[in-house]
């Protein structure tokens, strides 16, 4: 077939070009003997070596035109194999052996290859763009607590240094600010525990201790101990239990105090001066639903989906109208 016509032209082609190699060999070796006629001799030598070269190019043009043509035949299988099935046929497959040579094999390998580094390189690129993200949400993360840190301790640096100066001598000003003092002092503290909680999340190492209590008790510890807060920005704060009775949980006390408590700190901030905080407790199907309801300023359909994502914030401009670091 093909494959035999090339090898019998390949082979019929280096034979020829063998003799008129081992002719020109020949023609030195004659002419080196002795003084012979000197045209003739050149004639003997080059000749030789012209058809040589001659057909030396020839095979190596016949060979790569078989190749052009292999690969042609190859690139035809394959389109009609795809129009068929819509697929690019893998080597070894019914399209790959009608081709009956390497080339076809190698063109399919090296199209899995191509079509396997895009989708790596696809995923590659997804991967990096979410850490981008990701990198973006820590920067203004950090950012924020370290503008919280800085708040609470510049005011603590001058009240003490109005005290030192002779405050603490006026007794109608030292306890307002030694107050104040202490006030920002639990601020500070807050945001270091709120920290050191997020860092044991993340290593794993943050061990639950877990109990019995009443929900209804802890959410009205929470809303006493933010009533000042909430009467600043005349928000009502209201506990709804629907249940009409104790609810009886088992969980780690503080922590739930911390996610109320931040639920609704978060409400006060982001709710609308005269309006209501309201934390609603319901019993459904043998388990009990904690919502806190206000009439703030929500948060926008497109970020609902990354209410719950490390580092996000919806809006960095209302966070900083707010306060807060956002770490519950």
């Amino acid at each position: 077939m093909k494959g035999n016509k090339a090898h019998k032209m390949a082979l019929v082609i280096s034979i020829t070009a063998f003799v008129f190699m081992a002719g020109a060999m020949l023609a030195v070796l004659y002419v080196s003997e002795g003084d012979k006629d000197k045209p003739t001799a050149i004639t003997m030598v080059v000749l030789p070596l012209v058809l040589g070269a001659i057909g030396y190019y020839l095979m190596r043009a016949w060979f790569a035109r078989e190749l052009v043509a292999s690969a042609a035949a190859v690139s035809d299988n394959q389109d009609a194999a795809l129009g068929k099935s819509g697929e690019m046929p893998m080597a070894g497959s019914a399209a790959g052996k009608t081709n009956g040579n390497s080339v076809g094999s190698l063109s399919q390998i090296i199209s899995q290859v191509n079509g396997d580094v895009a989708q790596w390189a696809r995923e590659k690129e997804n991967e990096i763009a979410v850490l981008r993200n990701t990198e973006k949400f820590r920067r203004e993360y950090i950012g924020n607590v370290s503008h919280e840190l800085k708040t609470p301790l510049f005011n603590i640096q001058g009240y003490i240094e109005t005290l030192i100066d002779g405050g603490l001598k006026d007794d109608e000003i030292n306890m307002v600010y030694l107050e104040r003092t202490d006030r920002n002092i639990l601020r500070l503290i807050s945001i270091v525990q709120d920290l050191d909680t997020i860092s044991k999340f993340e290593s794993g190492m943050l061990k639950l201790a877990q109990d019995n209590f009443d929900l209804v008790d802890l959410v009205e510890e929470v809303l006493d101990f933010n009533d000042k807060k909430a009467n600043d920005k005349h928000i009502a704060l209201k506990l709804n239990n629907t249940t009409n009775a104790p609810v009886m949980v088992y969980a780690d006390k503080d922590k739930m105090y911390d996610v109320i408590s931040n639920l609704v700190i978060n409400s006060i901030n982001y709710g609308n001066e005269g309006g209501t905080t309201e934390v609603v407790i319901s019993d459904i199907e043998n388990k009990f639903l904690l919502e806190v309801r206000d009439n703030g300023i929500g948060i926008a359909e497109k970020d609902l989906g990354r209410v719950f994502e490390r580092f996000y914030r919806v809006d960095k401009s209302r966070s900083k109208q707010s306060g807060g670091t956002g770490l519950g």
